[in-house]
């Protein structure tokens, strides 16, 4: 019997995720030849397991940042081994595979999955990377991985909200989006109806933003100032929600459910999927300020 998989394919910030593999690679270049090597081997071994105040700590070998030298800095330091930072670098495609509670990773460079990379999600439904970790909106969590080790870095669980009436609300995480400087996470939760917005620095929840029924794709725009929310069944409008002080400023009539939306590098255009009309809607953002 097969497996039906149904699966987000999402091409996350490939000059995000090659600035970073480029960086890695420079700061394991311990000797500064140019390349990964032995050599860097076995400096990176001499300063293995040593702290911040111990003799002979060497900060260039805490890759991570963490004051130890450890794992998670050996792995960075193995997955750039050999390589230069003149190399090609790898751009990698995200796939969030719902049925099989799981996140794949594929390597544009050979398009082959990449099982090392696989993470394990309950149900995960999208996907947004910062420079150091893989955050993933999953229907009752919200995920945080070490991008290089694979580790979990955290998880807020999506628990049901009590409603008023003494019922229980299922909350559904479904999109998820960063901010600018990759400290805020805004979560599109689309049974509950709202917004949620994560500190990912404290990892905990710092505010749930009320929008309308069924909140699904999510952008930001490229100042950061505004986070644009895409309704689907129910709704025929995109929520506007302030990026800084996350309030909802006002939401925009489209005539349509929408799931899925993008905004134009400059800022000027949102795009929207308009499944009921078959047809990509381009609304003029410089004609709504």
């Amino acid at each position: 019997m097969k497996r039906i998989v149904i699966a987000f394919f999402i091409l996350i910030g490939s000059a995000n995720i090659s600035d970073a593999q480029q960086s890695n690679i420079e700061a394991a270049d311990f000797d500064g030849s140019g390349r990964v090597d032995f050599p860097d081997f076995l400096i990176f071994a001499g300063g293995f397991g040593k702290s911040t105040g111990d003799e002979g700590f060497d900060a260039r070998l805490d890759i991570s940042g963490n004051g130890s030298v450890d794992f998670p800095d050996f792995l960075v330091f193995a997955q750039s081994f050999g390589k230069s930072p003149n190399d090609p670098q790898e751009v990698l495609l995200y796939i969030a595979d719902v049925t099989a509670s799981r996140v794949e990773v594929v390597n544009s460079t050979t398009n082959l999955l990449d099982p090392t990379r696989t993470l394990i999600a309950d149900q995960p439904r999208g996907v947004a990377l910062s420079n150091n970790r893989v955050y993933v909106a999953a229907i009752d969590t919200f995920y945080a991985f070490d991008k290089n080790s694979g580790n979990r870095a955290f998880t807020i669980p999506l628990d049901p909200t009590f409603l008023p009436s003494g019922g229980l609300q299922n909350r559904g995480g479904f999109r998820v989006v960063l901010s600018n400087d990759q400290n805020i996470a805004f979560l599109t939760e689309e049974s509950a109806g709202w917004v949620e917005v994560v500190n990912l620095t404290a990892e905990s929840a710092i505010a749930q933003i009320q929008v309308n029924e069924t909140p699904s794709g999510i952008t930001i725009s490229p100042d950061g100032s505004r986070v644009y929310v895409a309704h689907g069944l129910g709704s025929q409008d995109i929520s506007v929600i302030d990026g800084q002080n996350h309030t909802l400023l006002e939401t925009i009539p489209v005539g349509a459910a929408v799931s899925r939306l993008a905004m134009s590098p400059d800022g000027n255009k949102l795009y929207l999927n308009n499944t009921q009309a078959n047809l990509v809607q381009v609304l003029n953002m410089q004609s709504k300020t």
